[in-house]
């Protein structure tokens, strides 16, 4: 099986190990975002809590992670390579790259025919 190519790549380590390599054809959206959050319980909204899967602990748990994926603007597919937990005196790395092969995404959405 071939690897797609693309104009521009980004290439994302964690603590000096590179984790992906993701590209998009000639149009879309490429993003690599670090993120903390931590929720205040009375801010939860009452169907929240009243999904079956609920967890009270994990909804209000500190979480620090690296999230990669993009868009591809020609099918109007959402992708993602990376939704990794991260933990005090992590480093992240974002390199950009130039055109050359890349990574196929962990998850996608199904592709949508656009109007011409």
């Amino acid at each position: 099986m071939s690897r797609r190519r693309a104009p521009v790549r980004l290439e994302v380590s964690v603590n000096g190990k590179v984790r992906c390599v993701g590209g998009i054809g000639e149009f879309g959206v490429l993003s690599a975002i670090v993120g903390w959050v931590k929720r205040m319980a009375d801010r939860v909204h009452p169907d929240v809590r009243a999904e079956p899967t609920y967890d009270e602990a994990d909804m209000l748990a500190q979480r620090i992670d690296v999230q990669f994926g993009g868009l591809d603007s020609a099918t109007d597919r959402h992708v993602s390579w990376l939704n990794e937990q991260l933990k005090p005196g992590d480093v992240v790395t974002v390199r950009i790259l130039g055109e050359g092969e890349f990574d196929e995404p962990r998850e996608g959405s199904p592709e949508r025919k656009l109007a011409p």
